[in-house]
């Protein structure tokens, strides 16, 4: 793949040598070069060395390249305007998600981890490419960018910070507005923590004497993951950005709005056009005369169907939508990025938000249930990492992780729909497990396509499908236990017909535990792990490696 930067069309293969970290190409700085000592360790600050490389790379290497690894950064880095920062491979944030494998993890006090402009005069240029920014729910902004203008930033994922992943603003005595620039295949989560009031993007902007504010940035395929916040946030002063396939997401227990203006000066907020736009928290315009608002294809679909109106406020008669779509996508108004395509997520823990019944990954958001008091949700504590979930130990007691009503994933918008999974049940006696698709959360769904481990009547795992209650179940050959060596589990859902896949931990090739053709279930479900006590004094307990769920996924 190329990457179109400001010094022209330049191949990520050439920049990167994973395998030798210091190897210079003319025109690059890599940070782990001797002369600049990054190590990438996730421990080590490596704000010095970073900072070093930036300055280094501002007088004429302007390819500043990151091996893979985690490095650690301690206070702000600045002069970004005159590089390109390159992440060590690709990441996507539309679906199906990769996660960069370069992460910025900040271990400084209260402030932004990265700052474009903030001089005395309007900068131009720079760029960042396939790079995590993790705030530790500590760092107020992941990008910040005052009077700068033409950056380009492209495969993102900004997380954990405390106020706005992008904040965008500028000073009223210059000229010239804060702008131009272009953000695409990005993805913002924040939730939980520190996090549950911060915004997405907060446009910030101010008027004076000449043309000022945030003006004509371009957003494509951009995910939000907010909370209490507010997805994308005008405060003041932001003429003429457009948005291109945006989903706003919140959970149906929180407040925030996916949009909402909060102007003093509101005819200051004008000509912002979104096209395909999925924005589950509604949209608030606070202010009458915010002038010339466009929406092309507004849809409400998600978890919070219930928000009525969706445009809400003094100012709602002032949005213009030309389209809008509630219930269902389709043709343009598909969202590239939404959450009913592709999603692969290898199960890190990031946190888990009790208050909201949250589990938190490093790529995903899940809606947490049961009977959740004396539940364990944590890191699993292996090598590469898992969710552990262990139960309480009353009889019945239930502990289910889902994607909920579509909040990344609908099964009734995908096609032909997959479920993959690394799955080890750790106590299998008196147990009940439970992963598939299901419509209810107690262990007897009246409609569901789901493998289940049930220790007190079978040692095999069965295959089951139950449409209306009516049910299909197939005992496997697979014995229960080969789950504790981290096997796979895959579940694909035909026209006509259920196949259900395993393969041991380590291995390629897949076998078939069975084929199921009747009670095929075409009800909406959520994607669901669902652990239940059998006995008193059990706790069912489980690891979750990975999930991947869509169409034609790759393994």
């Amino acid at each position: 793949m190329s990457i179109k930067l400001f010094a022209g069309v330049i191949s990520k293969a050439l920049l990167l040598d994973l395998d030798n970290n210091f190897r210079e190409i003319p025109g690059t700085t890599n940070v782990k070069h001797p002369d600049y000592g990054a190590v990438g360790d996730g421990v080590t600050d490596d704000t010095a060395a970073i900072q070093a490389a930036i300055t280094a790379g501002a007088t004429g290497k302007t390819f500043i390249i990151f091996p893979r690894g985690v490095y650690v950064i301690s206070s702000t880095l600045t002069g970004l305007e005159n590089v390109n920062l390159i992440g060590g491979e690709e990441g996507r944030q539309s679906q199906p998600a990769i996660a960069p494998v370069v992460e910025i993890l900040w271990a400084g006090g209260a402030a932004a981890m990265l700052q474009y402009g903030y001089g005395g005069a309007v900068v131009t240029g720079g760029s960042m490419d396939g790079i995590r920014l993790n705030g530790a729910s500590i760092a107020t902004h992941a990008i910040a960018i005052k009077d700068h203008q033409h950056g380009a930033f492209e495969q993102l994922q900004l997380s954990n910070v405390t106020v706005a992943g992008i904040y965008m603003t500028n000073t009223n005595t210059f000229d010239d507005p804060t702008g131009f620039s272009r953000f695409e295949d990005i993805q913002i989560m924040l939730r939980g923590g520190g996090t549950q009031t911060a915004n997405g993007i907060h446009f910030d902007g101010f008027l004076g004497a000449g043309v000022q504010g945030t003006t004509l940035n371009t957003f494509k395929k951009i995910r939000i993951e907010h909370a209490n916040g507010t997805g994308i946030l005008f405060g003041e002063a932001a003429d003429g950005n457009t948005f291109a396939n945006v989903l706003t997401f919140r959970a149906d227990v929180e407040t925030g709005f996916g949009i909402r203006t909060t102007a003093v000066i509101p005819a200051g907020i004008l000509n912002n056009v979104f096209t395909n736009l999925l924005c589950s928290g509604g949209i608030r315009i606070e202010s009458e005369n915010t002038a010339y608002w466009t929406i092309v294809g507004l849809n409400d679909v998600d978890v919070n169907t219930s928000i009525d109106p969706v445009v809400s406020g003094p100012g709602a008669g002032e949005v213009t939508v030309v389209s809008s779509i509630s219930g269902k996508l389709s043709g343009l108004n598909r969202l590239d990025n939404n959450r009913s395509t592709k999603h692969s997520d290898n199960m890190l823990f990031q946190l888990y938000d009790t208050a909201n019944s949250l589990l938190l990954t490093s790529q995903a958001t899940y809606l947490v249930g049961g009977d959740v008091t004396g539940v364990a949700i944590a890191d699993g504590g292996v090598a590469g990492g898992c969710v552990s979930l262990i139960t309480h130990t009353d009889i019945n007691d239930i502990l289910f992780i889902t994607t909920g009503n579509g909040s990344f994933f609908d099964y009734n918008k995908t096609l032909f729909p997959e479920m993959c999974i690394s799955f080890v049940p750790v106590v299998l006696a008196n147990c009940q497990y439970q992963i598939g698709f299901m419509d209810e959360v107690d262990g007897s769904p009246a409609n569901g396509i789901y493998l289940e481990a049930k220790n007190t009547s079978e040692t095999n795992w069965t295959l089951n499908t139950v449409s209306s209650g009516v049910p299909t179940t197939v005992i496997s050959t697979v014995d229960i236990a080969v789950a504790a060596n981290n096997a796979q589990f895959r579940i694909i859902v035909g026209t006509d017909a259920v196949t259900f896949l395993w393969r041991a931990g380590g291995e390629k090739n897949w076998e078939t535990m069975g084929k199921i053709t009747t009670n095929i279930p075409t009800a909406g479900m959520s994607a669901l792990v669902l652990l239940k006590t059998l006995s008193g004094g059990v706790n069912a307990s489980a690891l979750v490696y990975d999930l991947k769920l869509g169409a034609d996924l790759e393994y």
